[in-house]
């Protein structure tokens, strides 16, 4: 028997019987010859995930705290950042 899969508030995944499975993870690109330096991106991270350099350039510290959400990419003014989920793995039984 196959279970439903339900994507949770919190990024993790649920199946049809409420257990919980693993978060997804997603890949941060910065295009470095688009970006400006303008920091909106570590503005509108909710996660904390960018940090800046001293000249104002995103730094992408903590990738494994992104939620997918989106808020960098959608607020770019330059479509600098490409945010991507990674493929799951297969689980291993």
């Amino acid at each position: 028997m196959t279970t439903r899969k339900e994507v949770k508030r919190d990024g993790g995944v649920a199946d049809s019987r409420g257990r919980a499975g693993k978060k997804p993870s997603f890949d941060i690109s910065i295009f470095r010859s688009w970006c400006k330096d303008c920091g909106i991106c570590a503005e509108f991270c909710k996660k904390n995930v960018f940090d800046q350099d001293v000249l104002g350039s995103p730094l992408i510290t903590r990738p494994d705290d992104c939620n997918g959400c989106q808020e960098c990419v959608l607020h770019c003014p330059d479509f600098a950042i490409q945010v991507a989920r990674r493929p799951a793995k297969p689980e291993k039984g």
